[in-house]
């Protein structure tokens, strides 16, 4: 009886942390630093991916689903007065675009500024822009990505890259707001 009652005790502690989500901001230097949680997907069956060095654009985060045919980075630029990337994201954002999605002249490109008032209520951000282009195959195998660029007045640009094959993924939704930057007095 003992045996049962402990296998059933860690099958209810499993499932209530399965519903929530899986916080990745304590294991991740950078995400504490700047003050971003990142809500891991339990549905869907994400694996965190080994992060590659990549010569279009770095990032320090990638999960990736088999299920929802989806793989998703994150890249984080945190403030640096210094530096003028980190200073202004319009231009980190333009610098980041420019070096993942395709140079072909025959592609769309898609970008739209997001209304400030979406950028806070989603994700706690003072700016952001949403880009849908085809990356380029050093960057991703992929033949769509949604980038969504955010930034937190002092704190970081963020880039969200969602790669895909199928236009009407129904993840893309699903998975939109998994990113928040926490209150200044919350980190």
């Amino acid at each position: 009886m003992k045996f049962f009652a402990t296998i059933l005790f860690w099958c209810v502690v499993w499932s209530a942390g399965a519903q929530r989500g899986n916080q990745i901001h304590a294991s991740d230097a950078v995400f504490d630093r700047t003050g971003i949680v990142f809500m891991e997907p339990v549905e869907g069956r994400y694996k965190r991916l080994r992060v590659v060095p990549n010569e279009f654009q770095n990032y320090q985060l990638a999960l990736f689903s088999p299920r929802e045919n989806m793989e998703i980075r994150v890249a984080v630029l945190p403030y640096d007065s210094t530096n003028i990337f980190a200073r202004n994201p319009h231009v980190a954002t333009a610098r980041a675009f420019a070096s993942v999605a395709t140079n072909d002249e025959e592609r769309l490109i898609s970008g739209i500024v997001m209304p400030p008032e979406k950028a806070a209520r989603d994700f706690n951000a003072d700016w952001g822009m949403t880009y849908f282009f085809e990356p380029k195959e050093g960057f991703a195998r992929y033949r769509h990505c949604r980038m969504i660029a955010l930034y937190k007045k002092e704190r970081a640009t963020v880039f969200i890259f969602y790669l895909f094959d199928d236009p009407e993924n129904e993840a893309l939704d699903k998975r939109y707001a998994m990113l928040r930057f926490l209150e200044a007095s919350d980190y």
